[in-house]
């Protein structure tokens, strides 16, 4: 009785992998180094088991009713007039309606989702445009 099954290929005649593949596994490659290079950067010692270093906490003071709106409205509108922007030319970058972009200047209430897609088009993140702005004396 005689095996009919092929002989296993050696290491040399295997196929190769495809290109596209290849540069996947590139990018997964950096990827993990960079997230390995992060995490070694926020560890407080190198020893097996050590804990992670949490975030700095600000204590945060309560926010009146109303003041979270009121000053994204007033930064939204604050760096949107810093680059010349009307409102109506951030809706349609946004996606957003100019009616809204007004109501929300003027305190009206914005969703996550809103303050996101509105973020990016004036150049600021969404925490820049929640964070009070110093009072002037």
């Amino acid at each position: 009785m005689s095996d009919d099954k092929p002989p296993k290929p050696s290491r040399t005649q295997r196929s190769t992998p495809e290109p596209d593949a290849v540069q996947r596994l590139d990018e997964v490659r950096a990827e993990n180094e960079r997230l390995q290079a992060e995490l070694a950067r926020v560890r407080l010692t190198p020893r097996v088991g050590a804990v992670a270093a949490a975030p700095m906490r600000r204590s945060v003071e309560p926010v009146a009713p109303g003041e979270l709106a009121r000053t994204f409205g007033d930064n939204l509108r604050l760096a949107r007039t810093e680059l010349r922007l009307s409102q109506r030319e951030l809706a349609q970058l946004s996606g957003i309606s100019q009616k809204h972009i007004s109501l929300i200047e003027q305190g009206g209430n914005a969703t996550l989702a809103t303050i996101e897609a509105l973020a990016p088009h004036v150049d600021r993140t969404a925490l820049e445009l929640l964070t009070p702005r110093p009072r002037r004396r």
